[in-house]
């Protein structure tokens, strides 16, 4: 049976972004382990088989980790460390320590890393553990080369101390897949130091994983050898191992590694000016970066109901108020950096237009900044998501709800932008009814058919926003209210032009009249975070609203358009 190389030195001689871009759903293979575990623990909480029990914890522990859901990784692994230490020093529990050192330096909690790392080096020294102590010398040594790392504890000198520590212990124990994993570390090593000294232990490690048919790792030392070679500019060196690894690949075949291929390729043609074949292979990673975030939104619903039933059994928040300051602050944070974003984003895109005789170059750059817009988009409502899941206050998790909302309306922008012909208009009626879907989706009345009056127009991208953001206030708003026990909703949205101004009119069917007098309207805007929005957006477009009710609430803004030339 083949060894598993530990996940401590995988770390060292996989970079950390590879790792970090996998795949945040459970794979098949953690779903099998997870099946697994949870069958041996009703089996062992039936026998009361505590260090059975102890290792099922771990494995979910193991799992988050490597899912980074480090709150509920912390969860799991603490239950496994509750049974373990009663029974005294093991390898077991001296493992469990470094797991938990591996959860603190994903959050760059060093000083709780470093704390785990003494507990963990002191067990494998008391039963006298060459494996483990290879583990823990592992471990400080990644610490210490992490660039993460604040400059006390980023030390390259220390870290090549403790990675030469390792190698004797496990020729010790004859593990000849330990010392290979030690030679791609210390590749890994002299590569992040521009020395050539690298290629020496990487040959080293690919000797050893090639005589034992281990496909995976061997890839990975081929492409880092590839991103070596470039590094000295032996780009024949480089093309070599880049198509052993591309014939290898094939019978790895996932994600990450037809991932890491592309990008070593795309590392290669702009290394050496082919911007054309550099192109080819940047669209391949987008296209693969694009599937594998479709296959994570398809297993959001299984995720969503496993973090609920966990959050079930967390404490109750504390007091209301004060988790209701904290979360205002918290959005205006996000709503600061989600126009900051969207600034950038349109700043970038009239830099690419005004350059007509843009190089291939150029090119390429302009489709990687937009890709981490996206990405800073996705990170920002995956943050919201994090924050709606801690949450048992429902006006709290109304509140994070309708800010994830407010984040679609900008990533909405941003993709017509991108994926459109104009330079910085977008065409209004569309965008507006992809708005009002989504917001029906998100509040269950899918079934709802709203009536559609809107004249097509060319807007600047800037005015866009400012009206998607008012759009999703105001039918946020007839979904809380106007279509609650409502038998019949009704939605009705026009637009026209009249004059040199566009007006826009929103109407719900909600049977509850409202007081819409200023002095009622002015303390509205005071109390409701929604409503100092709408106010805030018809400033910036210089235009006139008013709200009045007639058989329902009934929205009219007017404002003057500006259309881009460029």
């Amino acid at each position: 049976m083949l060894k598993k190389i530990p996940f401590i030195l995988l770390l060292a001689y996989f970079p950390l972004s590879e790792l970090i871009a996998q795949n945040q759903s459970y794979s098949e293979a953690q779903t099998k382990m997870l099946r697994e575990a949870d069958e041996g623990l009703k089996l062992a909480v039936i026998k009361k088989d505590t260090p059975k029990i102890a290792e099922a914890y771990y494995i979910h522990g193991k799992i988050e980790v490597s899912r980074h859901n480090f709150l509920e990784a912390q969860k799991w692994l603490l239950k496994s460390l509750s049974l373990i230490e009663k029974r005294g020093d093991s390898y077991e529990l001296g493992r469990l320590y470094i797991r938990l050192e591996e959860n603190e330096i994903w959050q760059l909690h060093y000083q709780n890393a470093i704390k785990y790392l003494r507990i963990a080096l002191k067990i494998f020294k008391n039963i006298e553990s060459d494996r483990g102590l290879a583990l823990a010398y592992a471990a400080f040594g990644n610490m210490y080369s992490d660039e993460n790392a604040p400059k006390p504890i980023y030390n390259l000198d220390s870290a090549l101390f403790y990675y030469s520590k390792i190698e004797p212990h496990y020729k010790k124990i004859n593990d000849q897949l330990g010392i290979a994993g030690v030679n791609a570390t210390f590749g890994n090593f002299f590569a992040k130091k521009n020395d050539i000294k690298s290629i020496e232990y990487y040959t080293k490690a690919l000797k050893y994983f090639s005589d034992n048919n281990r496909y995976p790792e061997k890839l990975q030392v081929l492409l880092a050898m590839a991103s070596t070679y470039l590094k000295f500019k032996k780009y024949g060196d480089a093309y070599q191992k880049i198509l052993e690894a591309e014939q290898l690949n094939s019978q790895v075949n996932n994600y990450q590694s037809k991932r890491k291929l592309e990008i070593t390729y795309l590392e290669y043609y702009k290394a050496i000016g082919d911007w054309k074949h550099a192109l080819k292979h940047q669209e391949v990673v987008h296209q693969l970066e694009k599937e594998d975030l479709l296959a994570d939104h398809k297993g959001a619903v299984s995720e969503l109901n496993i973090a609920y039933n966990t959050q079930k059994r967390e404490a109750q928040l504390g007091e209301k108020d004060n988790i209701i300051v904290k979360q205002n602050q918290f959005l205006v944070g996000i709503l600061i950096m989600l126009l900051g974003v969207s600034g950038l984003s349109f700043l970038y895109y009239i830099l690419y237009k005004k350059n007509k005789k843009i190089s291939l170059k150029n090119e390429v750059l302009l489709k990687e900044q937009n890709h981490r817009i996206k990405n800073n988009l996705q990170s920002i409502s995956s943050l919201l998501n994090l924050q709606s899941n801690r949450m048992v206050d429902s006006d709290a998790k109304y509140a994070v709800e309708e800010s994830k909302l407010r984040v679609e309306v900008v990533s909405n922008l941003h993709q017509k932008l991108y994926k459109g012909e104009e330079l910085a208009e977008v065409e209004l009626s569309e965008f507006i009814i992809e708005i009002v879907e989504g917001v029906l989706q998100t509040f269950g009345f899918n079934d709802l058919n709203p009536k559609y009056q809107l004249e097509r127009m060319l807007l600047a991208a800037d005015q866009t926003l400012s009206i998607g953001l008012i759009i999703n206030e105001l039918v946020t708003n007839s979904c809380k209210y106007a279509f609650k026990d409502n038998q019949s909703p009704a939605l009705t949205i026009k637009g026209f032009v009249e004059n040199d101004d566009y007006i826009i009119e929103v109407a719900d069917n909600g049977e509850k009249e409202k007081d819409f007098s200023v002095l009622n309207v002015t303390t509205e805007i005071q109390k409701s975070f929604g409503m100092r929005l709408i106010q805030m957006q018809v400033i910036q477009l210089q235009g006139t609203y008013r709200f009045y009710f007639n058989s329902g609430t009934n929205f009219i803004m007017r404002f003057t358009p500006i259309l881009c030339n460029f």
